[in-house]
């Protein structure tokens, strides 16, 4: 029976559960770029012809809005978020585990309490904006307080993994994959 610490199968699937994860969040990016970029060079081209669609800009704004919270999600799936690294290279060893471990409980927390602001935010705004492109207001800010709770769920893997014995290749020099640490 192998004990090695990320090879358990809870572990096997917390990875299983982050790659499958990351692997929406990749389609849901593609998918935006690719659709503001060609809203966005249809918009310029109506414009060079003094026209264009009044939906447009304000469908691009809201959709750049989405693509960031996804890409923040992505970043933080893959631990390429903005952090401070002062206290990661004074920690050595299986005290890189632990560290993870709070910091991403710490990113946890932090996303729980935007979550439940924005979703505050959600409900003052319910029926305040109005409808682009025949898309609700409500629809379109949706991603405001979900972003924040899938940016949550993946500091809760990381939590977890982190718990298990499984450190993030960004926390290790030159390392390229997941390495697992006891």
């Amino acid at each position: 029976r192998d004990t090695q610490p990320g090879n358990t199968t809870p572990m096997k699937v917390l990875l299983a559960v982050r790659q499958g994860l990351e692997r929406l969040e990749v389609a849901a990016l593609c998918l935006l770029l690719g659709g503001l970029a060609g809203l966005s060079f249809l918009q310029v081209m109506l414009r060079l012809a003094h026209n264009g669609l009044l939906w447009a800009d304000p469908l691009i704004r809201h959709g750049v809005l989405w693509l960031a919270f996804v890409g923040g999600a992505l970043a933080t799936s893959r631990s390429r978020h903005i952090s401070i690294d002062a206290l990661g290279r004074l920690v050595k060893g299986g005290g890189r585990r632990w560290l993870h471990a709070v910091i991403s409980g710490l990113g946890l927390w932090i996303c729980v309490r935007l979550f439940m602001a924005a979703r505050t935010f959600q409900e003052f705004e319910q029926g305040a904006g109005e409808a682009v492109a025949g898309i609700p207001h409500e629809v379109l800010i949706l991603i405001i307080p979900w972003g924040f709770a899938l940016i949550g769920m993946h500091f809760l893997l990381e939590l977890l993994l982190a718990l298990g014995g499984v450190v993030p290749a960004a926390d290790v020099p030159g390392v390229s994959a997941v390495e697992v640490r006891s």
